[in-house]
Order: structure tokens, then C-alpha cells, then sequence
């Protein structure tokens, strides 16, 4: 049985999630520990934890928008 959905649309749909994932992940990130910080740091104030991971996560956003210029060629990610 065949999908509904054409191959074009879900690779028109998977490039657009892959890129709203990559800006939630380098711009939304770090608003997020702001606004919810109960939800994103374990304690108050800065840290060297917090830097952390708003570095690891802006990282993978970056890769996210490279890997939705074709994302044939990044399954892995």
C-alpha cells in the first residue's frame, strides 16, 4: 500500500523541521534557561555547566541547518 504523501512533500517537510529544530536549538536555547529555569539549569546563577550546554546545543543547530540543505546525505544526524 502506498503513502498519500508524495515523496517531494515529505522531504519539503523534513528540510523545514530540520530547520525549525536548528534555530530552536541556536537561538531559543539559552531564552529558554532564562524564562524556565527550573526545567533547564540545576541551579541558580551562572555556570560553567550552563555554557556548556548551550555551546553543545548551538553546535548541533549549526549542523542541523547544514544537514537540511540535503538530508539524504546526513541520516547519522
Amino acid at each position: 500500500m502506498r503513502s498519500p504523501v508524495s515523496e517531494t512533500s515529505r522531504q519539503y517537510f523534513l528540510t523545514l523541521a530540520l530547520r525549525i529544530l536548528a534555530g530552536v536549538f541556536v537561538l531559543g536555547f539559552y531564552p529558554l534557561t532564562i524564562v524556565w529555569p527550573s526545567g533547564w539549569t540545576w541551579h541558580a546563577g551562572q555556570s560553567n555547566y550552563i555554557q556548556m550546554m548551550i555551546a553543545l546545543y548551538a553546535t548541533l543547530g549549526v549542523f542541523l541547518f547544514l544537514a537540511a540543505r540535503n538530508p539524504e546525505q546526513h541520516l547519522s544526524l
